[in-house]
């Protein structure tokens, strides 16, 4: 299949806190399974009422939004991190 027909594997999670949105992927390394965060993504309206998903700055509120989305996007690859192992070592002993 070529590159052009093979579409973007999808996050595995997202998280979102307030209008901060964090994506969380999954890729295959030599040492198994690994999660990264994509980068923060800001929702906001333009002057004209149309929503865009991402900004070049962060207002006084969204900086808050920002540190707890980043909190939960850690605690969140980190369980998916630990339920891979644990099915890693199940499929092991099989």
């Amino acid at each position: 299949m070529s590159a052009e027909t093979q579409k973007a594997k999808p996050p595995i999670a997202e998280v979102r806190e307030g209008n901060v949105k964090i994506a969380v992927w999954e890729h295959e390394g030599p040492k198994g399974v690994f999660y990264t965060a994509g980068k923060p993504q800001l929702s906001y309206k333009d002057d004209a009422g149309a929503w865009h998903n991402d900004a070049g700055s962060y207002g006084e509120f969204d900086v808050t939004d920002l540190v707890v989305a980043a909190a939960r996007a850690k605690s969140k690859m980190r369980k998916l991190r630990l339920a891979a192992r644990k099915t890693q070592a199940d499929d092991a002993e099989e």
